[in-house]
């Protein structure tokens, strides 16, 4: 009976002590010795907002002098006013500076023109069907030349032709003299620098032309080095 008492009160005592908790233990799973409070959270906007727009258009302004909704018919010479020759609009001189329309043109430096002076390229029949003015810039000095420039409202094919004694048959689509070729640039804004290289004075024609058709307004200026 003692001996039963007495392990009674062992138990109890034993269970009393097994209650008490560590001060240090939060039950968190956590040091409560460090206290850093670190919130860093990366704000950083930074965007890139190059918001490059360059679109290349390739178009070619039109002068602020050449007026494309003008009437220049009545400014231009009609064919065979130049030298009496039935294709030439008007005679070129160094300095001038003209503003007219293919509207009212000739026809004469066609496709065959281009393909007897092997200067067709890619150019197809319909490209130089349409209306043309032919200018023509007499007694070009040796060692010297003639700059003309086509600045246009629609599209335009210019040319060149060296032409000896001028006659009937410089107008002459079949067998026309030369050499000839085309003016260099875009279809509105063309230009060609005719140097002469031959000993004695020439003759250069100049041919302003709607391509595939197309009739309008142009700018053509002459240039004397």
């Amino acid at each position: 009976m003692k001996n039963w008492m007495w392990l009674a009160l062992l138990l109890v005592s034993c269970t009393s002590a097994d209650k008490g908790t560590d001060s240090s233990d939060s039950g968190v799973g956590t040091d409560p010795g460090d206290a850093d409070t670190d919130t860093d959270t990366d704000s950083d906007t930074d965007v890139d907002t190059d918001a490059d727009t360059d679109t290349d258009t390739d178009t070619d302004a039109t002068p602020d002098d050449l007026d494309c909704t003008a009437d220049y018919t009545g400014q231009t010479p009609n064919p065979g006013a130049g030298l009496g020759l039935q294709c030439i609009t008007e005679i070129i001189e160094c300095d001038d500076v003209f503003f007219h329309t293919n509207t009212g043109g000739r026809t004469d430096f066609d496709y065959d023109v281009w393909l007897y002076l092997q200067e067709l390229g890619s150019l197809n029949p319909g490209d130089l069907a349409g209306s043309e003015r032919a200018y023509v810039f007499q007694g070009l000095d040796s060692g010297e030349s003639v700059k003309v420039t086509v600045e246009s409202c629609g599209d335009m094919w210019a040319s060149w032709i060296l032409v000896g004694d001028l006659s009937d048959e410089t107008c002459n689509s079949v067998d026309p003299t030369g050499p000839g070729g085309h003016f260099d640039g875009t279809f509105r804004n063309q230009f060609r620098d005719h140097p002469n290289a031959a000993n004695g004075e020439v003759d250069v024609l100049f041919i302003v032309e709607g391509f595939q058709g197309v009739e309008g307004n142009y700018k053509l200026t002459v240039e004397c080095d």
